[in-house]
């Protein structure tokens, strides 16, 4: 699954990514065994997206976020790869402190994938929180 901080062109905002997270979780493994990996990248075109409602974390503000999120089942199609790391079963976390910059007309994403060779249940998260000058 996808998630993608996309920032609109002409937004005249950047964003800035102090955090990504996520993970995959294993419910029922029929004896399988698990691969997991984690890939984030720039840009790119996902398949059938779903759209998400940024969320402002200062409750005492009304500003509303200009970022465009959005989630898919699938990774996406012409994105170039910054980063891939393998992950164990469970929870992962990484605090990048806005050195990753979004400007306008630019998009990141934050795919997580699972696979078990034989059968049983995985569900897989990921998150991004950011902040926009």
């Amino acid at each position: 699954m996808t998630v993608q901080l996309a920032n609109p062109a002409g937004s005249g905002r950047t964003l800035y990514v102090s955090r990504f997270s996520g993970g995959i979780t294993v419910s029922l493994n029929l004896l399988s065994s698990f691969s997991g990996s984690m890939i984030l990248s720039a840009n790119g075109t996902l398949a059938s997206p779903s759209t998400l409602t940024p969320v402002n974390s200062n409750l005492s503000s009304t500003n509303i976020s200009v970022a465009a999120v959005r989630f898919s089942t699938s990774a996406p199609s012409g994105a170039t790869t910054l980063m891939t790391l393998a992950l164990q079963a469970g929870p992962f976390s990484s605090n990048v402190f806005g050195s990753y910059v979004v400007p306008p007309g630019q998009s990141i994403n934050l795919t997580v994938s699972g696979s078990l060779t034989v059968g049983g249940l995985l569900a897989s998260t990921a998150y991004f929180a950011w902040w926009e000058v």
